[in-house]
């Protein structure tokens, strides 16, 4: 999933921020793509209509 699509299927980045419970300043430091994590907690939250892609993942380790 994209940011964009996790923003608009809660109707706004500040939606977005109150059901993950982190502030909307963190939305936008994510980029194109929520980190990996984050999307399946949405994936779950959502039950499934956003799902979580692994290739999205960046390499942390360098």
């Amino acid at each position: 999933m994209t940011t964009q699509q996790a923003i608009d299927y809660f109707g706004g980045i500040r939606e977005l921020s109150q059901v993950l419970g982190v502030s909307t300043q963190s939305i936008y430091q994510w980029g194109v793509y929520p980190p990996l994590g984050r999307q399946y907690e949405l994936e779950i939250k959502t039950r499934g209509e956003l799902k979580a892609d692994r290739s999205t993942a960046h390499d942390k380790q360098g």
